[in-house]
């Protein structure tokens, strides 16, 4: 016998469930739902409508659609309904009120911009449906006096201010400040309000840029000594950030300062002309042994100079077949003392007093930090002629390695040998900042 298949009849859905605001602008809402619970047959597709019925969007089997056109600062009753074959089912509802609209007209007051800020006035904007809280100003540095000013790129060094910024008044008229100079900025403006208890941001205003007047820069930044001798030092800096304007020359100076007794060594001054403003370097030679010298880097605009960076160094002192030298970056600050007597009678009996040895002078905190102190002789007393013959034997005498602070001294003995280099371990000892040699 034939069997005989049954199709049931298909009738309009249910309201689609859940219906709720995904995002919310000016112009424009979106929406999101469930299926109905009675689709009574296949669903075909979804629409959003205004309340009086007129379809805005018609979507298919999505559950999420956007309705755009909507006019701002305006409440709306938007219908969502299901369909199938049959026809469109019973609606279900949601109330929106829209952002509030675009601010017109900024007008920037050119007769008040400076290198760090400018003044801007806008058009009220009429909010009724929302309160109105504030104006929030954005905006963003595009470019530098050396063009584009990109994230994550060596460009950013034109401006410390990398991504948009922004800044509330209460008025119509604002003063954007803590600028950076020769940058453009791109300004817009929206109105703040608060709806439903939340603070929501309008429509922007069409952007607008201006760009600020050079100004004095900032310090040149990674000021460090390389290749530090005896007679010589080389520094290297780079450009400010921000420069507030294009470089147009470096000034490099240095006073110096004898270590021992602090009497003054001199003065100099050099001027470095940039091109480009290239990251910039500079030798210095006939420096003297044993001497501290304090380097300043001024950075020009054409408004002048700006914030020096400072930089101290030492060099090592001149030394007979020691060739210890300065760390070639010159990341610790070092210094060396070398004394040497000799006396010499010349005759069947010779007196050899030699006292030689080399210490470090370190800036640390850190107690793991070793002291170095490298002795090439050791000797005191008589000897003969052939006076070195005594190193071997002689008893050397204690020597005190006294780490001194600003409010305290530790004191530590070490027995030193020829041509040997002591290491002393800071166990627990505080932040020191001299250590010198002295014998007992």
């Amino acid at each position: 016998s034939n069997s005989v298949v049954e199709v049931s009849g298909q009738d309009v859905p249910s309201a689609p469930r859940s219906l709720g605001t995904v995002s919310i602008n000016s112009s424009s809402v979106t929406l999101s739902w469930i299926p109905p619970a009675t689709p009574n047959g296949v669903i075909t597709g979804y629409s959003i409508q205004y309340a009086n019925g007129t379809v805005i969007a018609n979507f298919g089997t999505v559950l999420m659609g956007t309705a755009g056109g909507l006019l701002p600062d305006t409440v709306y009753e938007l219908l969502v309904t299901a369909s199938t074959r049959v026809g469109p089912g019973p609606p279900s509802t949601v109330t929106i009120t829209t952002y509030p609209g675009r601010v017109a007209e900024i007008n920037i007051l050119t007769d008040a911009i400076t290198s760090s800020a400018l003044t801007l006035n806008w058009m009220e904007l009429t909010i009724t449906n929302s309160a109105f809280s504030r104006y929030r100003v954005f905006y963003l540095p595009v470019r530098g006096p050396y063009g584009p000013i990109i994230a994550g790129s060596r460009r950013k060094r034109q401006s410390a201010q990398v991504g948009e910024l922004s800044m509330d008044f209460a008025g119509t008229t604002g003063t954007l400040t803590i600028l950076h100079g020769a940058v453009t900025y791109r300004i817009q403006v929206a109105a703040v309000a608060i709806l439903s208890g939340q603070e929501v941001i309008g429509e922007r205003s069409d952007a607008v840029e201006m760009t600020t007047l050079e100004g004095v820069p900032t310090a040149p930044r990674d000021l460090k000594s390389m290749d530090v001798t005896n007679s010589s030092v080389t520094l290297t800096w780079t450009r400010p950030n921000p420069p507030n304007g294009i470089i147009t020359m470096y000034n490099v100076s240095y006073v110096a300062i004898k270590q021992q007794g602090g009497d003054l060594l001199g003065s100099h001054s050099t001027i470095v002309e940039t091109i480009n403003n290239s990251d910039s370097s500079l030798t210095y030679t006939d420096l003297t042994a044993s001497a501290k010298y304090q380097f300043s880097v001024v950075a020009y605009t054409s408004e002048g100079a700006g914030v020096a960076a400072v930089l101290s160094v030492f060099t090592p002192p001149n030394t007979i077949g020691d060739n210890t030298s300065d760390d070639s970056s010159n990341t610790g600050v070092v210094a060396a003392m070398v004394g040497v007597i000799v006396v010499l009678l010349v005759g069947l009996t010779v007196s050899v007093v030699m006292n030689v040895w080399q210490c470090l002078k370190i800036k640390s905190s850190d107690k793991s930090d070793q002291i170095a102190v490298r002795h090439i002789r050791n000797i005191e007393g008589p000897s003969t002629a052939k006076g070195q013959e005594a190193k071997g034997s002689t008893d050397p005498t204690y020597e005190k390695v006294q780490l001194r602070k600003l409010d305290d001294a530790v004191n530590m003995d070490v027995n030193p040998s020829y041509g040997v280099s002591n290491t002393i371990k800071l166990h627990d000892v505080p932040a020191y900042e001299e250590i010198v040699t002295t014998y007992s």
